[in-house]
């Protein structure tokens, strides 16, 4: 289990996807819509993502876009960067 966050807006959204794992377009769009609704704003990347991601046990991830789908919308890659540690 992923929690996904944007610091801007002090929102989270938990997806189920595992590091190694990629996160489908379907995952990235409703995250993203619970991230950063906003039509225009700026606060994050094509991710809704600002700031730290982790997963539930604590270690410290990445996404990381790995390619394109049908759509031509990225397609992100979790990475595991750093072992469990306390959220903040």
């Amino acid at each position: 289990m992923l929690t996904l966050r944007n610091n801007f807006h002090n929102t989270t959204c938990r997806v189920n996807v595992k590091p190694g794992e990629v996160l489908s377009y379907h995952q990235l769009r409703r995250a993203r819509f619970h991230l950063c609704g906003i039509d225009g704003c700026t606060c994050s990347n094509e991710t809704g993502t600002r700031g730290q991601q982790w997963q539930t046990d604590g270690s410290v991830v990445e996404l990381v876009p790995v390619f394109q789908n049908g759509n031509n919308a990225p397609v992100f890659e979790v990475i595991e960067i750093a072992g469990p540690q306390e959220i903040t």
